[in-house]
């Protein structure tokens, strides 16, 4: 069972446990601005929010980034969220470079130039 929390706010329900790469006050913040604007998200849609952000996550993109680029262009009539380069996780360096051919080349190999380990 999935357990609710009443927006003091608003009407809507925003849920308890939220995944936890999706901060609580962002995302009450885009409910907030979407208040003001005169188009309130309705339960369902909130829902529906929360389950794109989730998926949009799983496709690399950062689901606070979203929120805050929606709420900072909401006067220009946004009342989604829009995924595009800039809402992209920065990959890590240990993301990028670990791999199992990486991972099984010994120290030596990582740590020094072939040519001079070679001419020992």
């Amino acid at each position: 069972m999935r357990k609710l929390q009443r927006n003091v706010r608003g009407n809507n329900v925003i849920p308890l446990i939220l995944q936890d790469s999706i901060d609580r006050e962002t995302l009450q913040s885009f409910v907030d601005m979407r208040s003001e604007k005169g188009k309130p998200i309705t339960q369902r849609g909130l829902d529906m929010l929360i389950r794109k952000l989730c998926r949009l996550e799983q496709q690399g993109h950062c689901p606070n980034l979203l929120l805050e680029r929606s709420i900072i262009n909401g006067d220009k009539g946004w009342s989604d969220v829009y995924p595009d380069e800039s809402t992209k996780k920065q990959s890590s360096f240990v993301a990028e470079h670990s791999s199992r051919d990486w991972a099984n080349v010994s120290f030596i190999d990582k740590h020094t130039d072939k040519a001079w380990r070679n001419g020992l």
